[in-house]
């Protein structure tokens, strides 16, 4: 399934968010500090790694794809709402990892019926395949021009860790590009209680989101902690040689917790090796781009 070949991103996948369950319809804020990606004709797009997540902090910006524009609404209502289109890369080869292409995938939260809106600016019209993976939800589907709509109900329930979770996880194909494809995360809406106690480090959004957080590594890898990442915060943990197995990871210590609410932004990999009881959740994004990994088939590459 297509959603196993996502390798920029991983979109967190445990269900939080502290609101009412009569509400039908959770969309989380744009961003402001964004990279545009302009779609172009390649098939394969190799996205530039740097050495160990080396960056430089203060220019990350969020990657915005907009092969797509994704808006969603209540069914029977008129108010829609613009989602962010995250930019990411999937694997466009079998095996040896040796080609990527330029993917996107949006996120909200649901229960009832919706409504999504999907313009697929690329192209005029919408005349070749479509499939809406997985094709066992039969979704139901309307085409206008370039312009697709979905309609979802109640998110299907499936085992996750152990408990029981409620999530739709759809892949959009069309025209029969396989790769190009538009990921949806719409979650079923739950309320759960954020990390409470004196271990606890809040990153807020920065001047109206313009702005990164940098964790600090030598403050709080090797001690316990609870983090929230509010929503539209985006936190950067940088490169140190000083770390030398964790690179730009955060170092957890067992009971440690991550919550990263819907629209806030973790750049940068977790480091649990040896560890219990540690709780990874949230609506967010961990965002592992210029960590090390592997997109050909010589083992150290980044």
């Amino acid at each position: 399934m297509i959603f196993k070949k996502i390798i920029q991103f991983y979109l967190l996948s445990m269900i939080f968010h502290t609101i009412s369950y009569s509400q039908q319809l959770v969309t989380y804020p744009l961003y402001n500090n964004t990279n545009e990606v302009i779609p172009d004709n390649s098939v394969s797009t190799v996205p530039t790694i740097g050495i160990c997540g080396d960056i430089a902090n203060s220019d990350y910006k969020i990657g915005h794809n907009n092969d797509f524009t994704v808006r969603v609404k209540k069914d029977n209502d008129n108010d829609w709402k613009d989602l962010f289109e995250y930019n990411t890369f999937v694997n466009s080869s079998t095996g040896d990892l040796s080609g990527v292409s330029k993917s996107s995938f949006v996120s909200f939260d649901y229960s009832g019926t919706v409504n999504i809106e999907i313009t697929c600016n690329n192209f005029s019209s919408i005349s070749g395949k479509v499939l809406i993976r997985p094709l066992s939800r039969n979704i139901t589907q309307s085409i206008s021009g370039n312009v697709l709509t979905l309609t979802l109900t109640s998110p299907p329930e499936f085992d996750a860790w152990n408990g029981k979770s409620y999530s739709d996880k759809l892949s959009i194909e069309l025209n029969g590009n396989r790769y190009r494809n538009l990921h949806i995360f719409a979650n079923k809406i739950h309320n759960y209680t954020t990390p409470t106690g004196p271990a606890v480090v809040v990153f807020e959004k920065v001047n109206n989101g313009t702005s990164n957080n940098i964790y600090n590594k030598s403050l709080w890898d090797g001690v316990s902690k609870k983090i929230i990442i509010k929503e539209g915060a985006i936190v950067i943990v940088p490169y140190s040689p000083y770390f030398e197995s964790n690179y730009s990871t955060i170092l957890m210590q067992s009971n440690d917790e991550i919550y990263i609410e819907g629209g806030g932004v973790l750049k940068g990999g977790i480091n649990a090796h040896d560890v219990e009881n540690i709780k990874i959740y949230g609506r967010g994004i961990i965002d592992l781009t210029n960590l090390p990994k592997q997109y050909t088939k010589n083992q150290n590459s980044y």
